[in-house]
């Protein structure tokens, strides 16, 4: 059922029109909504490239269940923006999933997804980081802050963010790849990391089960 959203059950419904508001929609062809309605191809996800370098420090963050996660490591906060048909837009919610590698392999650090929903202009905030939890002493914390300042590290995140639109709109995915790394020239450690992102993609959500 490719034009369904398995969020919304009226859409999995072959034999409901326009998931039950034929006063509100039409769908000429069938598919997906009358002219002017949302359509993955009109939203577009902007994210400002994040102050240098990114800092090693404790940090607490929330993820998508609400769960309070508190670590050390590189992180910073980038800064986005979610448009609709050209225009800036609040209330769509987005949560996010990540799938990260330490030099290559597999990443053994607390994986933290969290969700939001765009405001003030479509705007929103997203903080990137590779945190390692500890059990909160002096000698620990300085421990762990001094293996990020002397190990070579390069984590890449292939990042995922689901959009559901407000007012039954559709569902879209954003995928980027942020990377974080400390690896000067000479191939060894420095004691900052640098954070570089790619402009997530938008396309239908329903692609991602195919």
């Amino acid at each position: 059922m490719p034009y369904a959203d398995i969020r919304v059950p009226q859409s999995l419904n072959l034999y409901a029109y326009v998931r039950n508001n034929p006063l509100a929609k039409a769908d000429p062809d069938g598919h997906c909504g009358g002219p002017g309605e949302p359509t993955c191809a009109g939203v577009k996800v902007e994210e400002t490239p994040p102050v240098q370098p990114a800092p090693i420090k404790t940090v607490t963050v929330t993820d998508k269940d609400g769960v309070a996660v508190t670590g050390i490591g590189p992180n910073a906060k980038v800064d986005g923006t979610v448009s609709v048909n050209g225009t800036p837009t609040d209330g769509i919610r987005l949560t996010e999933s990540n799938e990260n590698t330490e030099n290559g392999k597999p990443s053994s650090t607390k994986k933290v997804e969290g969700a939001t929903i765009t405001e003030d202009g479509g705007k929103y905030t997203d903080t990137i980081g590779n945190l390692r939890q500890t059990d909160g002493s002096a000698a620990q914390n300085a421990s762990v802050k001094k293996k990020y300042e002397t190990t070579a590290l390069t984590v890449v995140d292939k990042h995922t963010m689901s959009l559901t639109l407000p007012n039954n709109g559709p569902s879209c995915v954003a995928e980027s790849t942020r990377t974080l790394s400390n690896v000067g020239p000479d191939g060894k450690a420095t004691p900052y990391f640098t954070l570089t992102i790619t402009q997530p993609v938008v396309t239908d959500a329903y692609k991602i089960f195919q």
